[in-house]
């Protein structure tokens, strides 16, 4: 068998996961739908959006709209700065979205076998956010359904305001140019 069957076999029986911090709960997300994370950039606010999306980035020249996860699961805020808060960028049918989270904490891999339905809800999220719970040494790991984060009138709205320029828009990061890579910036945090 070469490495690439294995490789193929092994993606078949596990899934790798980005794994971020919500509180003291460890959330997961595919990393096949990630597509960067990011230092808490500057947002701008835009009039008439949800309570739970609080505007928008610039991100290398593409607008995406930034969804506190905290807000839209009705977590309470966070008391400090968000100077160690990301933003995890995901892509949903094409639309980008940045997730705030509190913090990234590694990626892993979970066997298909250590995945359990979800339950109605855990930690105080609705179990519709949810793909699954996944059996971990360290604990249970909530695994987020991101395509589920927003209904479909919400991701059509996210969509249009990704399209939307923004008055003044600069780079994601104060300070850099907007052709930085992310893993250059992440690297410095």
């Amino acid at each position: 068998m070469s490495d690439g069957e294995r490789k193929q076999e092994q993606a078949a029986k596990e899934r790798q996961m980005v794994v971020f911090r919500l509180g003291r709960e460890e959330f997961g997300v595919p990393i096949l739908q990630t597509r960067g994370i990011y230092p808490y950039p500057k947002v701008t606010s835009l009039p008439q959006l949800p309570a739970f999306i609080q505007g928008v980035f610039d991100l290398q020249g593409e607008i995406i709209p930034v969804v506190d996860l905290r807000r839209r699961f009705g977590l309470p805020e966070l008391t400090e700065g968000r100077q160690d808060s990301r933003v995890l960028v995901v892509e949903l049918d094409g639309v980008k979205l940045g997730l705030v989270v509190d913090t990234v904490t590694e990626t892993v891999w979970v066997a298909e076998k250590d995945i359990q339905p979800p339950p109605a809800a855990i930690a105080g999220i609705h179990g519709h956010y949810l793909a699954g719970l996944a059996r971990r040494p360290q604990g249970l790991l909530i695994l987020l359904a991101p395509e589920r984060i927003l209904t479909e009138p919400e991701r059509e709205q996210a969509a249009a305001v990704g399209r939307t320029p923004v008055p003044g828009g600069g780079p994601a990061v104060p300070g850099e140019s907007a052709g930085h890579d992310a893993a250059a910036r992440e690297a410095r945090t």
